[in-house]
């Protein structure tokens, strides 16, 4: 059992507790049976397993099996490592995904998300669980958005970021390969002037969101096809982004459906 907390292992989850760590060593944390659980579902490699003493090994005998590494762990030491409000005495290092934008080529038609300058980890990961559930073929992140693997995406995904393609790269290049797979580019804004309603179910399609804020860069402003709103009553002026870009994504699951 872990009783100090000069351990080589609790220093790794400091160091993933930022984001320099994460990106120095592919590899992120996760706490809590439910989402531990998701993550392993999702087909995410577990590399390192901590649990708080009180557990039997015998309540953990398959991620312990799975696991490079499992240990137990003096629970105050456990405590002081967790991020979340209550911790559930089980924290979790998994192996990042690396996807390249082929992966979201799977299906004949598909659909996928740009996310420009999104910065909340918080909604970052509700656009993945949007993403996932809706049947999104993948999220594709501009490198002034948030970070995928930051803990409190990681949680808000729950477990989305194992099942969904997620890719990272600047602007002109997340461009130039999805335009090489035949995508089309439909800009959402509060003033675009085809509904969601009518985005095309017959191509493949990217569908640019940015900061609720200010919205997409210039950049896309300039590359995007077209324009697509959500209509608004009674003066309301903007949607979050993630609850904005889930009505596109269930609508267009909807429209699928009916055909």
């Amino acid at each position: 059992m872990i009783v100090s907390k000069d351990n080589q292992h609790l220093k790794l989850i400091r160091q993933l507790q930022k984001k320099k760590g994460r990106e120095e060593t592919g590899l992120f944390i996760a706490e809590g049976r439910r989402l531990i659980g998701d993550l392993l579902a999702g087909g995410m490699s577990l590399k390192l397993l901590l649990y708080a003493d009180s557990f039997a090994d015998a309540d953990l005998a398959p991620w312990i099996s799975w696991a490079q590494d499992a240990f137990p762990v003096a629970a105050p030491l456990l405590d002081k490592l967790s991020e979340t409000e209550h911790g559930q005495g089980l924290i979790a290092v998994f192996r990042q995904k690396s996807w390249q934008p082929e992966a979201i080529n799977a299906s004949s038609l598909p659909f996928v998300f740009i996310l420009s300058g999104v910065k909340d980890p918080g909604n970052l990961g509700t656009m993945m669980r949007n993403s996932a559930a809706a049947g999104a073929s993948g999220l594709l992140l501009t490198d002034d958005t948030a970070e995928p693997y930051n803990p409190k995406t990681v949680r808000s995904s729950m477990g989305a970021i194992g099942r969904l393609p997620v890719y990272e790269g600047h602007s002109p290049k997340v461009y130039a390969d999805l335009k090489a797979l035949g995508f089309r580019f439909y800009l959402a804004d509060m003033e675009g002037t085809i509904p969601y309603w009518q985005l095309p179910l017959d191509q493949p399609v990217a569908v640019i969101m940015g900061n609720e804020g200010t919205g997409p860069s210039d950049f896309w402003r300039q590359k995007a096809d077209a324009t697509v709103s959500i209509p608004l009553s009674n003066s309301v002026e903007s949607l979050n982004v993630a609850m904005a870009q889930g009505i596109i994504a269930f609508d267009r699951k909807r429209r699928q459906g009916e055909k």
